[in-house]
C-alpha cells in the first residue's frame, strides 16, 4: 500500500508493512515489501525511479516506458541466457494505487506464474541481458626453425701439417639447431662425387661424435635434416670441400756419402706419389736439408755446398699441395766426410816415432814406427789415409810427421 509521505532514504528497519506494499523515498526510489510480512524488514528496491504522483480518478494500470520492476518476485537478478520461458515486460505500477490492488499479468499464453529464482541477489539497474560469449580460437604460436652445419678436421692424418682436407683425416660435422626444445628428430648426413657431390646419395653419419673419414679423393658435402614436433622440417647443406690424396713422397740420393772438398755431385730423386685433386707447388729447400718435391722427379746438387761441417745429416722430403697442406715423407741419411791424404814421417836419431791421425770420419788412431835413424818414410798406398795427423811425445830431435799432397 503506498504511503502519503516519502520515506527518508530507505524504509528498511524503519517502516512496517505487509508483503506487496509499495513505498517511495525522498530520493525518488521505489521499494517493495517482498518478505517478512508485517515487519519493518524485507524491503527491496524496485527497478524503476518513482515519478511524481499524478492523481487520477481511475485506478487503471498504465504501462510506461520507465524501467520496470517486478512485483511479487523474490531475488530476481538479470535473466540468464538459458531461461526457456518468454515473459513480457511487467507493467509499471503507479504508486497512487491502493494497497488492495494487485498488478495483473499480461495475457501472453506462454507466460507462467511460476518464476525460477536466480542464484544471486545482485541487481544491476538498467542492465540488459548480455549475449553469450563467442569462443575465441586459441592462436597457433609459431616458433623459429633452423640449423647450421660445417666441416672441421678433428684429427689430421699423421706427418702432415697445414690446412685443407686429406684422405685419412678424421673429419667432424659441427652443427647447431634452433629451438631444440621443440625438436622431434634430426639426421646428419654426407654425400660425395666427382666432379661434384650433388649426384651422390646422402649417407647418414652416426652420432654422437658425428665424425667421418673420406675413403677417396673427391668433393664432399654435409647436410642436416631437422624435424620439429609441429610437423615442420628444414634441410640445410654445407659448402662443398675438396678432399685430396696424401701419398707421401719418397727420396733417394746417389751418392749419399761425399767427401768435403771434392765437389761431388749427387743426384736427388723424389717420387711425389699421386697428388689427387690438388697440384704440387714448386720445389726448393726449407732450412738446410729439407727438400720439397715437385713434378720434376730428379735433379743434381752438391751436398757439401748445402751443409756445414762433417758428419751425418738428414734429407727430409715433403710435398706442398695447393690446398695448403704439407705432407712429409721418410728421411734419408746423407754423410759428409773429411778429405784424406797419405802420411809421411821422419824417424828421430833413435830410429823411433809416435803419432796419431784421424780418418775421414774423424776417428783417431795412434801409431808407432821404427827404422833407421833420421830416415824419411813415404808410405805405400796401403798405409792409412788421414784427414789430420799429430806428432806425439816422446821422441828425439829430427822427428817429423805430416800429410802428403797425395789424396787417398
Amino acid at each position: 500500500m503506498p504511503r502519503g509521505l516519502p520515506i527518508n532514504k530507505s524504509p528498511e528497519e524503519k517502516v512496517f508493512g505487509i508483503v506487496g506494499e509499495i513505498v517511495s523515498t525522498d530520493e525518488g526510489e521505489v521499494y517493495i515489501k517482498e518478505t517478512n510480512d508485517t515487519r519493518n524488514i524485507g524491503w527491496d528496491q524496485a527497478l524503476a525511479y518513482l515519478r511524481s504522483p499524478t492523481p487520477t480518478a481511475t485506478p487503471t494500470v498504465t504501462p510506461t516506458s520507465s524501467r520496470p520492476f517486478v512485483v511479487g518476485q523474490t531475488n530476481t537478478p538479470t535473466p540468464t541466457p538459458t531461461s526457456t520461458p518468454t515473459l513480457t515486460q511487467p507493467p509499471f505500477i503507479n504508486p497512487t494505487l491502493t494497497p488492495t490492488q494487485t498488478p495483473t499479468k499480461t495475457s501472453t499464453p506462454t507466460a507462467t506464474s511460476t518464476q525460477t529464482p536466480a542464484p544471486t541477489n545482485t541487481r544491476t539497474p538498467g542492465a540488459s541481458i548480455p549475449p553469450p560469449p563467442t569462443p575465441t580460437p586459441t592462436p597457433t604460436i609459431y616458433y623459429t626453425i633452423g640449423a647450421t652445419i660445417t666441416w672441421s678436421v678433428d684429427q689430421p692424418v699423421s706427418q702432415t701439417t697445414g690446412g685443407g682436407y686429406l684422405v685419412g683425416d678424421t673429419l667432424k660435422a659441427n652443427y647447431s639447431i634452433t629451438n631444440q626444445a621443440n625438436l622431434s628428430s634430426f639426421e646428419v648426413r654426407v654425400r660425395s662425387g666427382i666432379p661434384d657431390p650433388y649426384g651422390g646419395g646422402w649417407v647418414t653419419i652416426s652420432g654422437p661424435a658425428y665424425t667421418y673419414i673420406a675413403p677417396t679423393a673427391g668433393y664432399y658435402q654435409l647436410g642436416i635434416l631437422v624435424n620439429y614436433m609441429d610437423g615442420r622440417s628444414i634441410s640445410i647443406e654445407s659448402s662443398v670441400i675438396t678432399v685430396v690424396s696424401f701419398d707421401r713422397p719418397i727420396v733417394t740420393m746417389d751418392p749419399s756419402t761425399v767427401t768435403r772438398g771434392q765437389g761431388t755431385i749427387s743426384t736427388v730423386s723424389i717420387s711425389e706419389g699421386f697428388a689427387g685433386l690438388a697440384a704440387i707447388t714448386s720445389w726448393g729447400t726449407t732450412g738446410a736439408y729439407t727438400i720439397e718435391s715437385n713434378t720434376q722427379n730428379s735433379w743434381n746438387t752438391s751436398i757439401e755446398d748445402n751443409v756445414a761441417g762433417y758428419g751425418a745429416f738428414y734429407l727430409n722430403p715433403f710435398k706442398r699441395l695447393t690446398n695448403g697442406r704439407t705432407i712429409y715423407g721418410t728421411s734419408v741419411v746423407i754423410t759428409v766426410r773429411r778429405q784424406t791424404y797419405l802420411i809421411t814421417y821422419t824417424l828421430d836419431p833413435a830410429g823411433y816415432i809416435k803419432y796419431s791421425y784421424e780418418n775421414a770420419d774423424g776417428v783417431s788412431t795412434t801409431l808407432e814406427r821404427y827404422g833407421a835413424p833420421i830416415q824419411t818414410i813415404y808410405p805405400a798406398w796401403a798405409e792409412p789415409c788421414a784427414s789430420s795427423v799429430t806428432l806425439l811425445e816422446p821422441g828425439g830431435p829430427g822427428r817429423t810427421v805430416g800429410l802428403t799432397p797425395y789424396q787417398c
